[in-house]
């Protein structure tokens, strides 16, 4: 698959130019206590390679291809420290790479120098840039290394055009392969059980991160983990999008909004179903909660590769507030952002939130994303969301988490069967 998307990638890249590609380093929490290591995404789609301060060099000369793999050599102090680093033959079977082509790390600017002066002797017709994944958050450019990449290149080869690697990348991640969706379905196998794992053991939870630990458990016991912190939100906590806490005691009269994800071999699910902490749906949140549940099987039912997210969210938005104004509590002067105040829906893959999408951008056919329209009633003090996650095809969805239950009929039966 590695060696698929790298062709691809460099199908892309103009003649006589350079890629390069970093994995990462582990941040500093504090002192001299670092948070765990989360690879590039980027990197790791076109190598495979789950290790700490890689570099992956790309060369397009004369439409020939050139790849190489420059990695850290474990020392003695390594060893006893940290462990052992991946060998350069592992490395070589990971990334589908000959052995030759991946190198010491201490080798890489002496390299790279070399390459970019064969390219500068280039006759000046020729066109001459190279590839950076200058894609990050704001808060990111002065300690991203492709950013630092850029400022040092950029003034020591002047001649070279810098171009943003990141553009190719979301759209060839976009179409997922036939492995990517097994690893997304074995994330959501695994979702799916540990969702159950916390309703069986949710009558004896008292506060939220209970609920969370359960479903935690099932997750650690599997070797697998989340691919976000959860939400754990009982009644008016569930109107905080992004509430973590976790703290609050669960009222047996309320809704646990629970969204949660795993991650499997990068790839994430991403599911939110919501459940009565008493077993069953009151007739209020019956009719909110089906209101809800309609909006999500409609999307799902009408979703095309050549409908744009701007196109999704107002045929959901559109449903809700229809609902909304048959029951009752919808007016004329309503803007239904008040009660529905995020997208219903985003890409999925490498990257919880995978992509860089705009509202204008069709979702393509083969493509992983989320189906999630919320409701929000903060004079009720009650937020219901459903996510699903599907994939896109010419002939329709294929819904990935349809396994999970969300009827009402399913989530009472299930949490019946093991409250009592």
């Amino acid at each position: 698959m590695f060696l698929q998307n790298r062709n691809n990638f460099i199908s892309q890249m103009k003649n006589n130019t350079i890629a390069l590609f970093y994995s990462g380093v582990s941040a500093f929490k504090n002192g001299d206590q670092k948070f765990p290591f989360e690879v590039n995404r980027n990197f790791y789609y076109l190598t495979g390679i789950n290790q700490e301060n890689t570099i992956l060099l790309l060369i397009k000369k004369n439409n020939q291809t050139q790849t190489f793999l420059f990695a850290n050599v474990s020392d003695q102090l390594t060893l006893l420290w940290d462990g052992e680093f991946l060998s350069f033959k592992e490395i070589a079977e990971i990334s589908q790479l000959p052995l030759l082509n991946i190198l010491n790390i201490l080798s890489f600017n002496k390299f790279l120098n070399q390459k970019i002066n064969f390219i500068k002797n280039y006759p000046q017709e020729i066109f001459k840039g190279i590839y950076l994944d200058l894609f990050c958050l704001p808060s990111e450019i002065s300690i991203n290394w492709a950013f630092k990449q850029f400022k040092f290149l950029s003034n020591l080869y002047p001649f070279l055009k810098i171009y943003n690697s990141s553009s190719i990348l979301f759209y060839l991640r976009k179409q997922k392969k036939l492995e990517e969706l097994e690893n997304i379905q074995k994330a959501l196998h695994v979702n799916h059980h540990a969702l159950i794992n916390m309703i069986k053991n949710i009558k004896k939870c008292k506060y939220e991160y209970q609920t969370d630990a359960h479903y935690n458990y099932y997750l650690e016991k599997n070797q697998t983990k989340k691919s976000f912190d959860t939400i754990a939100a009982c009644g008016k906590n569930a109107l905080i999008l992004h509430y973590n806490k976790n703290n609050n005691l669960l009222n047996k009269n309320e809704l646990l909004l629970f969204d949660a994800g795993v991650e499997y071999k990068k790839y994430s699910s991403d599911i939110t179903r919501c459940y009565p902490i008493s077993g069953k749906f009151n007739s209020f949140q019956k009719q909110i909660y089906n209101l809800v549940l309609e909006t999500n099987k409609k999307i799902i039912e009408w979703v095309r590769p050549y409908h744009t997210f701007g196109e999704f969210n107002t045929y959901g938005k559109d449903i809700m507030a229809k609902g909304l104004k048959k029951i009752g509590l919808f007016k004329e002067n309503t803007n239904i952002n008040q009660y529905c105040y995020h997208n219903f829906g985003h890409h999925l893959g490498l990257d919880l939130h995978d992509l860089n999408f705009s509202q204008d951008d069709i979702l393509g056919e083969n493509s992983v994303v989320t189906v999630e329209p919320g409701l929000y009633l903060p004079e009720f003090n009650i937020g219901i969301r459903i996510e699903d996650n599907i994939l896109i095809k010419n002939n329709g969805a294929i819904n990935l988490s349809q396994h999970i239950p969300k009827e009402i009929f399913e989530i009472e039966n299930l949490m019946q069967k093991f409250i009592n």
